[in-house]
């Protein structure tokens, strides 16, 4: 199975930097914030991550394929404010050691997907 998640986002590392901006399409300047909204305690190694707007989980997906420490991590929200009446969640990340800084972002596969080549879908 192919991964078929375009690679198409803004940059992650910079929504997590506090008062970071970006300018959305309509030249309309978004400020980020960044807040802890939970903690995440892994006692398996294996993370599942979905959207319970878009995808109806059937409980078959055994999660990613990349194992993770057993532990409990923090999980942060970027949080985009577009206007004075208008702030939503950007994205959000686990953060699975603190000491660390992200120097690359890669989708997330889960068991039996690989990458697609440059260019593909």
């Amino acid at each position: 199975m192919i991964c078929t998640r375009r690679m198409a986002h803004s940059n992650f590392a910079h929504a997590f930097r506090p008062g970071a901006r970006f300018e959305d399409e309509d030249g309309r300047h978004i400020v980020m914030s960044q807040r802890e909204v939970g903690r995440l305690k892994v006692v398996s190694g294996r993370v599942c991550c979905l959207d319970p707007l878009t995808v109806d989980y059937d409980g078959k997906n055994s999660g990613f394929a990349h194992q993770v420490p057993r532990a409990e991590f923090a999980v942060e929200a970027a949080v985009a404010t577009l206007s004075s009446e208008d702030a939503r969640v950007a994205c959000a990340r686990v953060r699975f050691d603190e000491s660390l800084v992200a120097v690359r972002w890669e989708p997330a596969l889960c068991e039996g997907e690989s990458m697609p080549e440059e260019g593909g879908a």
